[in-house]
């Protein structure tokens, strides 16, 4: 006879935690579809990768006996690229007019034509970098109006007289990033043309 009680008792003890457990579970939470699939970030675009067209001017310095510096300038372009290594890689064009360093010279500079291939490696702001490549030259006579343009630069290299000469090069630098449309830069190119690649000449 004590059996009955027992089960009911027990019945109604797994009803009223089963209640409890219902009570106590929490309500299903509705978030918003941003909040549940986060949306990530852009990449932010480096300052070392594009196309790019400029100017600059520039001085060379000449050391030693019957030799003199001089100030020229180019207009300059060129393409960047950077890699997942931070590695930065550039094809670079230049046309523009550099001095004569000679004293006793006929000539008063070179109408240029340059190219050459950049190695860097970003970081962050500042990239240095190495540079290989190629000029051609050709000179300015005594009275010559020196540097007055790209277009006349070019115009001086191929037109007229065939004292057209090349020249190997090879220098090093670094760029800085002032902000997205300004870079400021310097570098040092030595130029190696090999006998007879414009020495002084006798002035007329």
């Amino acid at each position: 006879m004590l059996l009955k009680p027992v089960l009911a008792f027990a019945l109604l003890g797994g009803l009223g935690l089963a209640a409890q457990a219902d009570e106590l579970a929490p309500a299903p939470t509705s978030l918003p579809v941003f909040a549940l699939n986060p949306q990530q970030p852009s990449p932010v675009p480096s300052p070392w990768s594009g196309g790019y067209v400029g100017s600059e001017v520039f001085g060379i310095s000449g050391s030693g006996r019957g030799m003199k510096g001089g100030v020229g300038g180019d207009t300059n372009f060129g393409y960047y690229h950077e890699f997942s290594n931070n590695l930065v890689v550039g094809v670079q064009g230049a046309t523009g007019y550099m001095p004569s360093v000679f004293r006793n010279s006929r000539y008063r500079g070179f109408d240029i034509a340059a190219t050459n291939v950049m190695i860097g490696y970003d970081m962050g702001q500042f990239t240095p970098y190495m540079t290989v490549g190629g000029i051609l030259a050709k000179p300015q006579t005594i009275g010559a109006t020196g540097y007055t343009g790209a277009s006349n630069a070019v115009n001086g290299l191929f037109t007229g007289s065939s004292d057209l000469r090349g020249a190997a090069s090879v220098g090093v630098g670094f760029d800085y990033v002032v902000n997205d449309n300004v870079k400021m830069g310097f570098s040092a190119t030595v130029i190696h043309g090999g006998p007879g690649f414009y020495g002084p000449g006798p002035l007329p």
